[in-house]
């Protein structure tokens, strides 16, 4: 069979594939609709607890904005820039990991190197810990994305000391 002939009838098969499963999905529908007495209504009635609550009752509790201003003192955030630097070995990207105290707006710069794997980032877990000297002596929460290099190891340090870790979601 000639390469031609076989995208041909894998091609065939995929859309066969869908067909079946637009055509089930339709018939799912019919049957829901079917069900249904009349317009699908929506009411302000109390979601089940993993839904958001109806807007009523967020106006009456507190804000995001709120709560930050309330908690600014507690909460520290972290992240990397990259520093590109020219070296005699040519062009070498140095990443420099800094910690804020969202209250004060402190910044620390926690450490720089070209290589930011676990052992390092580990390292700087302790050294933002330590006892009356580190950048989050204060903090009950530090803020950081979703970047690799935030290990299991390196949040499960940081937790160790009555700061919790907490990862932003997606694209903040």
């Amino acid at each position: 069979m000639d390469w031609a002939r076989m995208l041909a009838f894998v091609t065939g098969s995929v859309d066969q594939e869908l067909l079946v499963r637009a055509e089930y999905l339709a018939a799912e529908n019919r049957i829901l609709k079917a069900q249904l007495k009349g317009r699908l209504r929506l009411s302000d009635a109390r979601p089940a607890a993993a839904w958001l609550s109806p807007a009523s009752e967020r106006k009456r509790t507190t804000t995001w904005s709120a709560f930050i201003r309330m908690h600014l003192a507690l909460l520290a955030g972290t992240d990397f820039f990259t520093a590109e630097v020219l070296t005699f070995r040519g062009l070498v990207t140095y990443y420099v990991l800094f910690f804020i105290h969202f209250e004060s707006r402190r910044v620390d710069i926690a450490g720089i190197t070209v290589h930011p794997d676990e052992p390092w980032m580990k390292q700087i877990a302790r050294n933002v810990n330590m006892e009356g000297c580190g950048a989050l002596q204060d903090c009950r929460y530090l803020l950081h994305d979703r970047d690799s290099k935030y290990t299991q190891s390196f949040r499960a340090i940081i937790a160790s000391s009555r700061c919790e870790p907490l990862v932003l979601p997606a694209r903040v």
